[in-house]
């Protein structure tokens, strides 16, 4: 990939500068949507003319995460249904949980026969009654469909609005039709309509019955895509193409030996290939067609990638990318509403979580397309496997508490316990350096990172090393996160303790993990270098009262200041892009410099401290407010829609929650915090040095605002706590000779 082309792209994105539109103003746009189409099937030999079409189109790979992707339970019907619906309401839904007479059915021509009789029911001009049931049993597959769908997400903390392409397209006097097929079963055969319908159910045509399949015995259960269905939408203004020969070549791979599954998959990729070749060549000036695969099994994160093409007379050619991801290549399945209404020209919902699709240059080939894929699908493996490894930290902070304990005498014990906590410091910085070295399988990526963890931990036992090792590895962590920041955010969308672009959750910017790190690195590498400044041993800090006043001036405004700009770095939509992380360092930078002011003069400076707060923050705020309404980020919606803000918290709290009781971070959290209070209960008192009294009183207040303001707030806490209890370890186990290991021998 062409270096120059990526930070281009980056800067016009984050900057909020335009870029050359995907597609200008369209007279028809098509959506042919391919189940069951992912990056195997476009490598196979029999896509040879799609891929002499990729260097014509713009590509790329779309996130197609709904809501509740990670239970297990769910049927692929359901999950296909999701998938559409997501599509046509421009948010992730979520899939229905009983599908009741609508799961699939044994025979494949019942199930066109039950929608069939329900299409006029779909028609645009029919009335609401006529399809809520009071068709035929078994006619009403399309009206049962969708109440199943809005049943399902009634319980979702944010809003989905089922059928919101459909409306906003007939408010502008477009038609709408859907034809074709997605599948076996009557889910399979509806699901199409739920993309293209409006919030009453209804489209301007709908033909997803017998008519839009051929009988044929030698394909999977006996009936093929009739590839001239798609000439009945020329009559329509949007129209959606289901191709479901694919997904019934996989679907019925279970009832046939592996040869002639892989047969059948063959036969239905050559006759998709011919079918996108004729569609493209029938295309006139001004019209455009989309190409999206639909996932609908979760077996593995890079089915979560979808294929999607764009291709017409007025795409450019290249990647495909918009605001909401900020990066080449990649798309939400959000991206999908708001994408078909800038090209019809229908004004965009302002609660539109997507952002329309663009396209950057150069033109790409079929190979670098899926060379592309398996490079994200292989950093989402390596997440998946290396997520800041919260089990392997929990082991290494008990190992703390051991020595702290006493429960194991000897240098032994004391040998291990400094390496668990130089191995706890030092993983951010091994969790974001590691990746550059591209290793080329999971486990290979495990042995650098045990390798790192060892090397780390071995550093930190060196008696020259340890009273400076925290300070110096949280330093250049540090320094490292805020240089990445401000040249694009490279290593921390590759990091392996950071997002994962298959979760979809965060495509850009700096996730709650690294802010809760940065957060931490600062306050103990300020209090590093109190201690360098003053001596590096216990006795310098108590040989000082515990009554001494705090000095105000430059030493006890200097951490706020830092505070406050990395906040404005971390917050700023063009950099760090996360409010709540920007919120916590302000809410930090806010407490230590209250406690860095003499008593009777802190209401005062509470009421500066708390201006100044508002300042900044109304500072981030505006940035994102003075950019386009189609690239502010969702700190901008919040507060062009108040809603918004209730919707975000109630998101916060329930996931907080759940991370809560069944995540392992939960966990090793508390056992930091153990450990915190075990030394905290040796020491009886805060500490001396008005210096570190400030760092002391800031860091307790950054990680409960972190843990408040994150939707992983949970995480973010976590690692902070971490990081505090291995550094303290650290500072206060190089003061005690190696051969007086034990718990009574312990620093206080």
């Amino acid at each position: 990939m062409n270096a120059r082309n990526v930070v281009g792209a980056l800067f016009a994105c984050l900057c909020g500068l335009p870029l050359r539109a995907a597609a200008g103003p369209a007279h028809h746009v098509y959506a042919m949507v391919v189940p069951g189409l992912t990056a195997r099937d476009l490598a196979r030999p029999e896509m040879a003319d799609l891929g002499s079409l990729v260097p014509k189109c713009a590509v790329g790979w779309m996130v197609a995460r709904t809501a509740g992707y990670r239970d297990a339970d769910l049927s692929p019907e359901a999950l296909m249904a999701a998938e559409m619906a997501s599509l046509g309401a421009g948010a992730r839904a979520a899939p229905p949980s009983r599908l009741g007479p609508l799961r699939s059915a044994g025979n494949a021509e019942d199930a066109y026969w039950a929608v069939s009789a329900a299409q006029e029911a779909a028609s645009w001009h029919a009335p609401e009654e006529a399809h809520v049931g009071h068709a035929p049993d078994g006619a009403d597959a399309v009206s049962r469909l969708r109440r199943a769908i809005l049943n399902a997400n009634r319980s979702l903390d944010y809003p989905v609005h089922l059928g919101a392409l459909g409306s906003a397209l007939h408010k502008s006097g477009w038609r709408t039709a859907v034809v074709g097929d997605a599948g076996v079963g009557a889910v399979q055969v509806a699901a199409p309509i739920l993309l293209a319908m409006d919030a009453q159910g209804r489209v301007d045509l709908a033909d997803t019955g017998p008519s839009t399949v051929v009988r044929d015995a030698s394909m999977p259960y006996g009936i093929k895509a009739n590839l001239d269905a798609f000439g009945v939408l020329h009559g329509s203004d949007f129209g959606v193409y289901a191709f479901g020969d694919l997904a019934r070549a996989k679907e019925y791979a279970s009832l046939c030996f592996a040869d002639q599954a892989q047969f059948h998959i063959s036969r239905a990729c050559a006759r998709l290939d011919r079918q996108i070749l004729a569609i493209w060549r029938s295309l006139q000036p001004g019209d455009y067609l989309i190409v999206l695969g639909v996932p609908y099994t979760r077996s593995a994160l890079y089915e979560d990638l979808a294929p999607v093409l764009l291709m017409g007379t007025g795409v450019t050619p290249g990647l495909l990318t918009s605001p909401s991801t900020q990066r080449l290549g990649v798309v939400a399945n959000t991206d999908f509403l708001p994408t078909v209404l800038t090209m019809m020209g229908a004004p965009v919902p302002g609660w539109a979580e997507g952002r329309a699709m663009v396209s950057f240059g150069p033109s790409r080939t079929m190979a670098e397309w899926l060379a592309l894929h398996r490079e994200l699908a292989h950093t989402a493996r390596l997440q998946e496997a290396l997520g800041g490894l919260p089990s392997v930290q929990l082991v290494l902070v008990l190992v703390i508490a051991a020595d702290i304990l006493g429960l194991f005498a000897g240098p032994k014990c004391r040998l291990a316990s400094v390496m668990s906590a130089g191995a706890i410091v030092g993983l951010p910085l091994a969790l974001i350096v590691l990746p550059i070295l591209q290793p080329a399988r999971v486990a290979t990526g495990m042995v650098l990172t045990a390798l790192g963890l060892l090397a780390f931990g071995l550093a930190a036992v060196h008696p020259s090393v340890r009273p400076r090792f925290a300070g110096t590895v949280l330093a250049s962590l540090g320094l490292l996160l805020t240089a990445d920041m401000a040249t694009g955010g490279h290593l921390l969308s590759r990091a392996w303790m950071s997002y994962s672009v298959t979760v979809g959750a965060r495509f850009y910017g700096i996730g709650n993990e690294y802010g809760a790190a940065l957060l931490a690195a600062v306050l103990l590498t300020w209090a590093g270098l109190l201690r360098w400044g003053h001596g590096s041993t216990s006795a310098n800090f108590a040989s000082r009262r515990l009554d001494e006043a705090p000095r105000f001036g430059p030493r006890s405004l200097g951490l706020p200041l830092v505070l406050t700009v990395l906040g404005i770095v971390v917050g700023a939509p063009m950099l760090g892009s996360n409010f709540g992380c920007a919120l916590a360092f302000f809410i930090t930078a806010v407490a230590a410099a209250l406690q860095g002011v003499p008593s009777p003069r802190r209401w005062w400076w509470l009421s500066v401290a708390v201006l100044g707060f508002c300042l900044v923050v109304g500072l981030v705020v505006a940035s994102d407010l003075v950019r386009p309404p189609e690239r502010r980020t969702h700190v901008g919606r919040v507060f062009t829609h108040s809603a918004d803000a209730i919707v975000i918290a109630r998101r916060k709290l329930a996931l907080n929650l759940r991370l809560a009781g069944h995540s392992p971070w939960s966990a090793a959290g508390i056992a930091a915090a153990w450990v915190l209070v075990l030394k905290w209960r040796r020491r009886k008192r805060m500490p001396n040095d008005s210096g570190l009294r400030q760092v002391s009183v800031a860091y307790l207040w950054g990680t409960g605002a972190i843990l408040a303001l994150n939707d992983s707030g949970v995480v973010a806490a976590a690692e902070m706590l971490l990081l505090a209890s291995a550094a303290q370890w650290l500072s206060a186990s190089h003061t005690v000779p190696a051969d007086s290991a034990g718990g009574a021998s312990a620093p206080a």
